[in-house]
Formats: C-alpha cells, structure tokens, sequence
C-alpha cells in the first residue's frame, strides 16, 4: 500500500543507509511511504528548495519491499504531476554523496548526473538534471 509520508515514518524503518530525511519534508515537497506486510518498507521524496533544485532522498528497509517497482512508478507519477503543476521545464536533484540508493532513484526516474557537486546545509551533494 502506498500513502503520503507521515512525519516520523522514515524512522520506522531499518535503513540501507542512514540520513536525515525528515528534514526533507515540507509543504514543499512530495513524498510517499511504501506499506507491506503493515510495516513500512521505504520512503522516497522530493523536496523543492527553488524554482530549479529539489533534493531527491529514499530510504529503504534492510529487508527490501517486494513490489518496489511499484513504489517506484508510484513516485515517478507523484513526481511528473507535482513538475506539471509547478511549471517547471527542467529541475536539478541534489543527492547526499555516497547515497547509492537515492542515486539510482534519480537515474530510475531519468535523472543524468551533471558531474556537479554543490553545498547545502554543511553538506556536500551530487546534481543530477532532468528534463521534461
């Protein structure tokens, strides 16, 4: 079953990798929760910080949901309608260095790598471009 996200619900989860997502998410953000088995199995969001950057952040239990493609296409969608509503042509995904997970999440959803890394809140990320 897949839900928004709930603040507090990343917490709930055995994480592949560590991080703070809860800060990721805002009114100006889009993000979903994964449900399997009545335990919450992922989390994955976008988080606007401007007009052309978001931060792009999963987080995904040890023991990996089974229908993942689903929560993936799930997200894409959430993703193109909340692009669509905003108008953008094109946006940036800053992704947290050495989060493999969140990376793959980007090329999944047709994100490329600019080969760009940028600061934001004492932290270093990788940009990755998309375009309608």
């Amino acid at each position: 079953m897949i839900l928004p996200y709930q603040k507090g619900d990343g917490s709930l989860i055995d994480a592949v990798e560590e991080g703070q997502w809860d800060e990721a998410t805002s009114e100006n953000s889009v993000a979903l929760s994964f449900w399997e088995n009545g335990k919450i199995k992922a989390c994955a969001g976008m988080k606007f910080i401007s007009e052309d950057d978001t931060i792009l952040w999963l987080r995904i239990d040890r023991d990996k949901p089974k229908k993942m493609f689903e929560f993936f296409r799930e997200m894409r969608f959430a993703m193109e309608v909340a692009i669509e509503e905003l108008g953008y042509p094109a946006l940036n995904a800053m992704i947290r260095c050495g989060f493999e997970k969140s990376e793959r999440l980007a090329k999944i959803f047709g994100f490329l790598t600019t080969g760009n890394i940028v600061e934001h809140n004492g932290m270093e990320y990788k940009v990755y471009r998309w375009l309608r």
